[in-house]
């Protein structure tokens, strides 16, 4: 095992994945973590993520400490800054030109045809009057952006109040641009979706993974499990995508999602080229080895995990409260809550500031164990101090990710060898 007690690392991010930077704390000898502040009018919210923990050091320049042994990009971007680093014989823990895969959503439907993967039915729209009368006759169908994360999350189209307040709100947003806004269309999937959370190096795959179902917004349940027992789509996706990020160097972690059809075509419908949140937050607990990992995969050095418990649940946790507040609460005395981007304050208290993307989700929390059971059980002890202090947990929606596991399974796709629980296992005392 490497010793990195006198290693440094720098986590170079926006505030959503300050919870690596919490847990690479415990294999590295300093954690210095560092937000670039992109506005023109600057704000004292970005510049106080990551204060008042001990564990990490906040830094608000990035230069002065370029030469920190490690540095590590969690999330998509900043691609050009990472190659110039590595050219500069920086060792780098990053996606670099991987991230178009995530971010250029109709070059990626090209690149799968030319890669020979399935590929959904889609079509390319320019403008939001172009989008409204496509939909008109495409209900049901798929509105995705390109690069622009905080404009919008990806959002099915139904016809009615609900789905007129969807485009209200982009026309609104958009202003003048909405009549050239790029947008892709696709339709849906009739089958079964599945993931999986893992990380590639240089075009290497690890041989165990993690087989994950997510209930969007809510919760998520991971299966550690060998690659040779993974539905054999994601083996084809992983030796598809290989190529590709041996040449562009990909070092990062990668999480995908498929929906698998009655006929067994299989569709990757959203790559995910970077840390993933939820299941990110499981992989630190799960993974022991997580500091080796990110140390050689900088330096184009494949570790294998090891793993910690053969399952993981995830549920998230909000903090309901207007978006233009303040969200203050008590510290959890669980190592097993994840937060995004906040600030120690005193008493034991943390705060996380109002930015335009926030949400009621303030983190969440993880359980582990040897069968899905234990693991939904830890989360629940977990949990529960986190609604002692009044904060929302979405425990009960596990339920949901269990009937969705049993449809998979019922559809041919293996899951585990383990039996299920019932559903009810998750809102049992």
């Amino acid at each position: 095992m490497t010793d990195l007690s006198n290693k440094s690392v720098l986590v170079y991010d926006r505030g959503l994945f300050m919870s690596l930077a919490l847990r690479l704390a415990e294999d590295f000898g300093e954690v210095l973590y560092f937000v670039p502040d992109d506005c023109p009018f600057s704000l004292p919210y970005a510049h106080c993520l990551g204060d008042g923990f001990d564990q990490i050091k906040r830094v608000d320049d990035f230069w002065p400490y370029a030469d920190t042994d490690l540095i590590v990009f969690p999330d998509v971007g900043d691609r050009t800054l990472q190659k110039y680093l590595a050219n500069q014989g920086k060792r780098i823990w990053g996606s670099r030109q991987g991230d178009q895969l995530e971010l250029r959503r109709s070059w990626f439907r090209h690149k799968q045809l030319d890669w020979g993967l399935e590929v959904p039915e889609y079509d390319a729209i320019r403008g939001l009057d172009e989008l409204r009368a496509f939909l008109k006759e495409h209900d049901g169908w798929f509105v995705k952006i390109s690069r622009f994360r905080g404009l919008c999350e990806t959002f099915q189209y139904w016809a009615g109040e609900r789905g007129e307040v969807q485009l209200d709100q982009l026309a609104l947003k958009l202003g003048p641009l909405q009549k050239d806004m790029p947008f892709l269309v696709e339709a849906p999937i009739d089958g079964i979706e599945t993931g999986i959370d893992e990380f590639c190096i240089d075009g290497q795959w690890p041989k165990t993974v993690v087989q994950g179902i997510e209930t969007k917004d809510k919760c998520y349940i991971g299966a550690v499990t060998p690659m040779d027992k993974m539905p054999e789509a994601f083996k084809e996706v992983n030796e598809a995508l290989a190529p590709f990020f041996n040449e562009v160097e990909y070092r990062n972690f990668f999480s995908a999602e498929l929906r698998i059809t009655e006929d067994k075509k299989a569709y990757l419908t959203d790559p995910c080229c970077r840390h993933a949140s939820p299941a990110g937050e499981c992989l630190l607990e799960l993974i022991a080895n997580l500091g080796e990992i990110l140390w050689h995969g900088a330096d184009g050095e494949l570790v294998e995990p090891k793993y910690t418990a053969k399952f993981a649940a995830q549920a998230i946790v909000d903090h309901p409260d207007d978006d233009q507040h303040w969200r203050v609460a008590d510290w959890p005395e669980t190592a097993v809550f994840k937060p995004l981007g906040c600030v120690g304050l005193a008493d034991g208290q943390v705060g996380f500031p109002p930015f335009p993307w926030s949400s009621d989700a303030i983190g969440s929390v993880v359980g582990l164990g040897d069968t899905i059971e234990e693991a939904i059980g830890e989360l629940k002890q977990h949990a529960a101090l986190l609604e002692d202090a009044g904060l929302v947990v979405h425990v009960p929606d596990l339920v949901k990710t269990l009937e969705e596991i049993k449809a998979e399974e019922d559809a041919g796709l293996k899951f585990s060898s383990q039996p299920l629980p019932e559903p009810s296992v998750t809102i049992q005392p």
